[in-house]
């Protein structure tokens, strides 16, 4: 489990030191405080595989931009390499070159201003580890994403470890990719189905028909495809599939976008349970998420929650103050505000 955490020039982030990592962590803040990029951040570190970069462009729907390279660099500075550390391990991405893409239109080549070949640096004890992602343009509709692996053993690659959901991934990245697994064991499978009852009492099970997910619903002859069951529902079925998965850590943005207040109860309580296999890294700007959790938390003396505050300064520079459990549960009780 991580426990501290450094970030320098990525995103909106010049300077940032995170410390006393739990094994759920929070991250609250008003609307463009970089709490979003703070995941990033630690995804893309423990992840350990360029594939990360490429997902994240993904979330943020930036892939086809051309300066979605120069977006992780605070200030668009390329010459500010982003540096993660964590204990005696770091990882420095930087774009030493400035590599143009040369983008065929109408016939005609036109150059088109943009890097595209990112390295990543893994820096451990005396050991140096390097991988590289490039962008290139097949054709001029067309936009591939390459890692280079050739520097990187594959034992030290922990991209299947960590999970990352969000609204725009829910269903195809995340569930999709972990529910085929999850119904090859009979055990998961009634773990799952299980779950998903306590969500709603009618659903009987989830299952694949063609390349579609489906659920059987007890009132219902005819499957329906799991897209009419909402955002919400996919986002508690797809961080089901995560914990079921095994993942070392997962990633949820925005946690309660979609859900209902007993349905954040139930995934709160799967969280809270999962907690002590793995470490979540979580944003939200919700009073009643908070005030459920608060609850939850009242009669556990076991701390297994973190609250970091995430905030600009003065100086417009972005920073984060952690509660431990004991105070955030203190802190709702009393009506505090800790978002500001």
């Amino acid at each position: 489990m991580i426990k501290d955490f450094e970030i320098e020039n990525f995103r909106g982030i010049q300077s940032l030191k995170l410390e006393g990592f739990s094994n759920v962590n929070i991250f609250v803040g008003k609307p463009n405080t970089g709490k979003t990029s703070i995941l990033e951040a630690l995804y893309l570190y423990l992840s350990k595989h360029p594939d990360a970069i490429t997902n994240i462009l993904e979330f943020r729907k930036t892939v086809v931009d051309k300066d979605c390279f120069q977006g992780f660099f605070y200030d668009y500075d390329l010459n500010n390499q982003i540096i993660l550390t964590n204990d005696d391990e770091e990882l420095k991405i930087h774009c030493r070159n400035n590599h143009y893409t040369n983008i065929m239109i109408d016939g005609s080549q036109q150059k088109d201003k943009g890097v595209n070949e990112m390295s990543l640096e893994y820096h451990k004890s005396q050991s140096k580890r390097t991988m590289r992602i490039s962008k290139t343009f097949p054709n001029p509709f067309q936009i591939h994403f390459q890692a280079n692996l050739t520097s990187f053993e594959n034992n030290q690659i922990n991209s299947e470890k960590a999970d990352f959901v969000n609204e725009s991934n829910s269903y195809e990245n995340i569930l999709k990719r972990n529910l085929e697994t999850i119904l090859s064991n009979k055990t998961n499978k009634e773990v799952l189905n299980k779950c998903l009852k306590k969500f709603s009492s009618d659903i009987q099970e989830i299952s694949f028909l063609d390349s579609r997910v489906v659920i059987q619903k007890e009132n219902l002859n005819n499957v329906i495809s799991l897209k009419l069951m909402g955002a919400g529902f996919q986002k508690y079925v797809a961080i089901i599939l995560s914990i079921l998965q095994n993942k070392k850590y997962i990633f949820i943005d925005e946690i309660e976008n979609g859900l209902h207040f007993e349905s954040i109860d139930l995934l709160l309580e799967a969280i809270l349970e999962a907690s002590n296999n793995v470490q979540f890294f979580i944003t939200t700007h919700n009073e009643e998420l908070l005030k459920h959790l608060s609850v939850l938390l009242e009669n556990k003396d076991k701390e297994s929650v973190a609250v970091f505050n995430v905030y600009i300064d003065k100086d417009s520079n972005i920073q984060a103050g952690r509660y431990s459990q004991k105070s955030f549960v203190f802190n709702t009780e009393h009506n505090n505000e800790m978002r500001d």
